[in-house]
This record gives structure tokens, C-alpha cells and sequence, in this order.
């Protein structure tokens, strides 16, 4: 199929040390949240996080005399969906930001955000694109998301 994408995913569960109702709550609503963003259905993705969290339970009472382990289920989403690769493109460069984050320098605080219109100061987080546009972080990612362009220059390498 032309417009297919295999994304490998991990999901590391800390062993639990004793089964409590908000640990099985968080982790349902990780696993629904992960594969509904891969545009799994809503009822789908419940049915799916429910499986798991069985299989995760069955893991549990096997392996109780086993601490301070982690459980990790990998599974391998295929999406057919025409807009995949730019999904898992904008992915990419959203990671890529997020370890470039960095506090804006002295000059740079006289500076505002293009997005938002405030400015570059109180210890907000920002990003330099490589077409050296600069933007808070969380501004510039709400805004790739949406759109992967520049917002000022509309230059699409990153």
C-alpha cells in the first residue's frame, strides 16, 4: 500500500509493588490515548487497552517474586492512513525540539514569540528552527502539530 507506516511501540510498565485502581486507570487510559493518536477507533482502541491490561494482570501474578523489574509489551502499529509518513514526520521533529528546548539568552528576551505575541522571558522554554526563527516551545510544537511549516517563513526543512 503506498500510504502505509509501521511505527514500532514500546510501552515500559514499572512492575507494580502492589495493584492499586489508579496505577490500571493510568495505564488503560496511556494505552487508549496511543492508539487512538494512531487513528485506531475510540471502541477499538478501549477493547485493545482492556486486552492488555489482562495480559499485563496475568504478567503480574506469574512474575510476583520478581521486584524491581518493568514489563515491556512492544507492538507494531501499521496505519493506512493517507497522512502517515507526515504523522510520523512531525513526531520526529517534535522529539528533535523538545531536546533542543533551551532558556532564552539575554538578547533574546527583548524578543517576542511570533505565535503567542508575548515575550521571550519568566523562564519559558524556547526553540530556534533552523531557518533561525525563534518561538517558545510549547507554541512552536502546538503550531507544527497543526501546521509543519515556519510560521514567519513557511521553510518546511527542519
Amino acid at each position: 500500500m503506498p500510504h502505509t507506516q509501521q511505527s514500532d511501540v514500546v510501552i515500559q510498565i514499572p512492575y507494580p509493588t502492589n495493584a492499586t485502581h489508579t496505577q490500571t486507570t493510568v495505564f488503560k487510559r496511556n494505552v487508549e490515548v496511543l492508539l487512538t493518536y494512531h487513528e485506531i477507533g475510540e471502541l477499538t482502541a478501549r477493547r485493545w487497552a482492556e486486552y492488555f491490561l489482562r495480559f499485563v494482570n496475568a504478567v503480574v501474578i506469574t512474575t510476583e517474586g520478581q521486584m524491581n523489574t518493568a514489563i515491556e509489551i512492544y507492538f507494531t502499529v501499521t496505519n493506512n492512513n493517507v497522512h502517515a509518513p507526515a504523522m510520523a514526520d512531525r513526531d520526529i521533529l517534535v522529539a528533535s525540539l523538545q531536546d533542543q528546548k533551551k532558556l532564552p539568552t539575554h538578547e533574546e528576551q527583548s524578543d517576542e514569540c511570533t505565535i503567542c505575541l508575548q515575550p521571550f522571558e519568566g523562564g519559558k522554554y524556547i526553540n530556534k528552527l533552523t531557518c533561525t526563527h525563534i518561538y517558545h516551545n510549547e507554541c512552536i510544537i502546538t503550531w507544527l502539530y497543526i501546521n509543519p511549516t515556519c510560521p514567519i517563513c513557511r521553510a518546511s526543512e527542519f
